[in-house]
């Protein structure tokens, strides 16, 4: 290619003997399989970053990156425990992770919508619980959700150098979902959808809402949920917690231009 560009340049007209010329072809054919393959660059998220990507690697960005590596946790890891007389509760939180899930609730429900929330989210999260669900599965989804909050919010740490807000509309055939995140401490959820099933298997769909709000709570996030339609329950829930996992991902991301904690009051833990 640079070879036909030079020519071009030289004279545009001889572009056309080059594809002519069985030389040139040879030529543009042993480049073309021989060149080394560049890596493959990582487009889920415009705030996740690696180093070793040849098309961003250089001093200055991986300066930035130590920076931020020695400002924050490298480790961003949490196990939460809960004991009560409803529910008995052990979680575990990588949120560096690579998405393997491994969910055991009694809820079969929730546990897709976890499963699919590591796994979108590329977090490594480990789920067992056992609650009274001979009464209804309320205590125990809403328990998880505590859990999973606390442990969001444990992982984070002081939560210095990270983007802190994203966002992410994910589709689900017909049904479409909004979900925008904002780690800055200030626990809020906003959440609107409307389900026309009763349950989606043993996960009533008029707690969803309620899961959302526990998470935000004890995460000590703003979260923000929208479905702007569809048909489909289990669409509709599945296109959520797939927006929640993705916008997740993004704001937890560190940012490598920030070295301190993204707020311009100083903190977000106070």
């Amino acid at each position: 290619w640079l070879f036909i560009a030079q020519r071009g340049l030289q004279n545009p007209r001889s572009i056309a003997g080059i594809w002519q010329s069985p030389l040139s072809v040879l030529t543009y054919h042993n480049f073309y399989h021989t060149a080394p393959a560049l890596p493959p660059v990582d487009m889920r998220c415009r705030t996740r970053y690696d180093a070793s990507d040849s098309t961003i690697a250089n001093h200055q960005f991986s300066q930035r990156m130590t920076n931020i590596m020695k400002s924050t946790s490298t480790v961003r890891q949490a196990q939460v425990a809960r004991q009560t007389k409803e529910t008995q509760i052990t979680l575990a939180l990588d949120l560096d992770g690579s998405g393997r899930a491994e969910v055991h609730t009694g809820i079969g429900f929730l546990d897709h919508m976890l499963t699919l929330f590591a796994g979108h989210g590329l977090f490594d999260l480990t789920v067992t619980a056992n609650g009274d669900l001979h009464i209804d599965d309320h205590h125990t989804a809403e328990d998880v959700m505590i859990c999973l909050g606390k442990a969001v919010d444990q992982a984070l740490g002081t939560r210095q150098g990270i983007t802190r807000t994203a966002h992410s509309f994910v589709p689900m055939d017909e049904a479409l979902a909004l979900v925008a995140i904002d780690l800055g401490g200030r626990p809020y959820c906003v959440f609107e959808a409307d389900f026309v099933t009763p349950a989606l298997g043993q996960l009533g769909t008029d707690l969803l809402f309620h899961l959302f709000e526990s998470l935000a709570i004890h995460a000590r996030m703003n979260l923000h949920a929208k479905v702007f339609y569809g048909r489909n329950d289990h669409h509709k829930a599945e296109a959520l917690f797939k927006a929640l996992a993705r916008a997740l991902d993004c704001a937890t991301q560190p940012d490598p231009r920030r070295a301190g904690v993204p707020s311009t009051k100083g903190t977000l833990t106070a």
